[in-house]
């Protein structure tokens, strides 16, 4: 067996390099798409959820406002009802009866010098 010269080794060497680096870039490539198909999945995705967080923020900011107004109503309602019932109110003073007569006329006329009587009345003469 013979030793190779060293421009046989040398050409070996750059064949096994040109072959390596054709690799590597092929490598570096695909490396690169993926990674960028990646991101721009992932993009979408953060697009998707941060989206569902913000309705879901508005959603809650919603039902806590509502809730509390709710709240409030009932509490109102609540506290009209007990000062209307409970406390003690003081009592009405009912107005005084006023009873009006008719006055009584100037002169009463005598009929004991009339000469009409009363027909349940009998006169003795």
């Amino acid at each position: 067996m013979t030793s190779p010269s060293r421009e046989e080794v040398d050409a070996k060497l750059k064949t096994i390099e040109t072959k390596v680096d054709g690799r590597l870039a092929a490598i570096a490539l695909t490396l690169e798409s993926g990674i960028s198909s990646l991101k721009t999945a992932m993009d979408a995705q953060f697009a998707r959820f941060e989206a569902t967080l913000h309705k879901s923020q508005a959603d809650t900011v919603k039902r806590v406002v509502g809730i509390v107004l709710i709240l409030g109503t009932i509490g109102l309602a609540i506290l009209t009802f007990l000062f209307n019932k409970v406390v003690a109110k003081a009592p009405t003073v009912a107005p005084p009866i006023v009873i009006t007569l008719p006055s009584p006329p100037n002169a009463i006329p005598d009929n004991s010098s009339s000469s009409w009587t009363s027909p349940t009345r009998k006169e003795s003469r």
